[in-house]
């Protein structure tokens, strides 16, 4: 079956970038980002449907399990899976405004989403 490659445009590069600044706290101090994080995915629950609520609770079983590596694939791979994933927001509160500011003006200053 063939599955298209993932698209490389501004949106991927954002949440990929976002995800890497997560995945560095995630190094940092683990419990801080698997409580923030599966706190987000509680508070956005509610208001996911069908497809969205089942990747939500994807999140929470993977943070929940504390394992490191698999969140990390999660956090930063470029497969489909990995991608929709990353595009249901549940790291609220782990980047500071100003980091995610930063992170957000690093990728826009770079021109690789436009490929």
């Amino acid at each position: 079956m063939y599955v298209p490659p993932v698209r490389h445009d501004r949106k991927y590069f954002v949440s990929l970038a976002l995800h890497e600044a997560v995945q560095r706290h995630l190094h940092e101090d683990p419990e801080r980002v698997i409580e923030l994080g599966v706190a987000g995915a509680l508070h956005v629950r509610p208001h996911s449907r069908g497809g969205a609520r089942d990747l939500v609770d994807e999140w929470i079983t993977l943070l929940q399990s504390r394992d490191i590596e698999s969140i990390d694939a999660v956090l930063t791979g470029d497969d489909e899976h990995a991608v929709e994933m990353r595009n249901i927001a549940v790291f609220l509160g782990v980047l500071s405004e100003e980091e995610r500011r930063s992170v957000l003006d690093e990728v826009y200053r770079r021109a690789e989403y436009a490929k």
